[in-house]
């Protein structure tokens, strides 16, 4: 019924989580203690892994988790449903998405630009597919979370093979899946295509700013100090540094605060077309949470700084005016009440 092969992760990762605090695991099963249900032990030689062999970072943990999912989903700017109608390589090009495909759409559950809604078709350039996924063919139904890049036009290209999902002729949704950031090997999940749209509409729900207060552990509006780009291997990683300016909620962990994600580094150098980027100098609001995983050392963070992410993507954040806050797609709203709507958000009752 499935094409999909299992796939087995590197050893590198095995290192990587070693590094990740897991060898106090091993060391308890050396001293005779059961490790924990579910948990996989690592040996010393995996430990002492050389640091210039991890190539696997933790991202690549947690991509098939529920919540690597749902970013996913919130973040992509168009979502469809359709039949491949055709996927051919690209000629003549230097690009590394030397294959493009036409879609057959069947239906558009996301769109970013007028009219999109009623296309009957899209085209989208990718990479071919890595195993375990099979690579794409004609007559392939799929859901796809698809994304625009400035290298490309601003066409839609689909970023990874985690943004394809094959739906089997059975109608069946065929998706990777691990309950918690482990070295296990993903299992293949199946669910039902009108179950998995509805749980998409769900994720798709425009998040209020109330509940972004209320649920995050961070809340502050500040001023960027820097926004980069990763260097060697973290360049798939960007840092916005913010000086925070009026907290409203959240501890205060030293001058300036940071949050990391993965993104498109087009999106974040060409700002006058899109303003989903930060830039120094922007104030912003902005709702976070320190990220357990990325606040340890690592390549991604030699000096082990704690490091906050955006829990809903671009729609976790606010850049603000002189009188207004706003963000694309977004009615701006008067700061004064905005302060007003924080405060009482995130007021600690007794």
């Amino acid at each position: 019924m499935t094409r999909l092969r299992t796939r087995h992760l590197s050893i590198a990762a095995i290192a990587l989580l070693g590094a990740l605090g897991l060898a106090g695991q091993a060391a308890a099963q050396s001293e005779g203690t059961a490790p924990r249900s579910g948990t996989q032990t690592l040996t010393k030689e995996e430990m002492l892994r050389p640091q210039e062999e991890l190539e696997t970072f933790p991202y690549k943990l947690v991509d098939y988790t529920a919540e690597a999912h749902e970013t996913r989903t919130r973040n992509a700017p168009v979502i469809a449903v359709g039949v491949i109608e055709s996927c051919e390589e690209i000629e003549g090009t230097e690009k590394d998405r030397n294959w493009g495909a036409w879609l057959r759409v069947e239906t558009i559950l996301k769109s970013d630009r007028a009219g999109q809604e009623q296309a009957d078709r899209l085209y989208f350039r990718l990479r071919p597919l890595s195993p375990p996924y099979a690579p794409i063919a004609a007559g392939d139904r799929c859901f796809l979370l698809l994304d625009r890049d400035l290298r490309y036009d601003n066409a839609l290209i689909l970023p990874t093979e985690m943004h394809y999902y094959p739906i089997s002729r059975e109608g069946m949704v065929q998706k990777f899946w691990k309950e918690a950031p482990t070295r296990e090997e993903p299992i293949i999940r199946e669910v039902a295509l009108s179950t998995f749209l509805e749980e998409t509409r769900t994720l798709l729900r425009q998040v209020s700013l109330e509940e972004q207060a209320r649920q995050s552990g961070l809340v502050r509006i500040g001023t960027v100090t820097e926004s980069k780009q990763g260097t060697e291997g973290a360049a798939d990683y960007y840092y916005v540094q913010i000086k925070p300016e009026k907290v409203f909620k959240g501890q205060p962990d030293g001058d300036t605060i940071t949050f990391i994600q993965r993104g498109n580094p087009y999106r974040w150098t060409v700002q006058a077309l899109n303003r989903a980027g930060f830039k120094a100098g922007d104030r912003v609001l902005c709702f976070g949470n320190k990220d357990p995983t990325l606040s340890k050392p690592g390549t991604w963070n030699p000096k082990g700084e704690p490091l906050y992410a955006f829990p809903y993507g671009k729609a976790s954040s606010l850049f603000i005016a002189s009188t207004t806050a706003w963000r694309r797609g977004f009615q701006p709203i008067p700061l004064e009440e905005l302060y007003a709507q924080l405060e009482r958000w995130t007021k600690v009752t007794p």
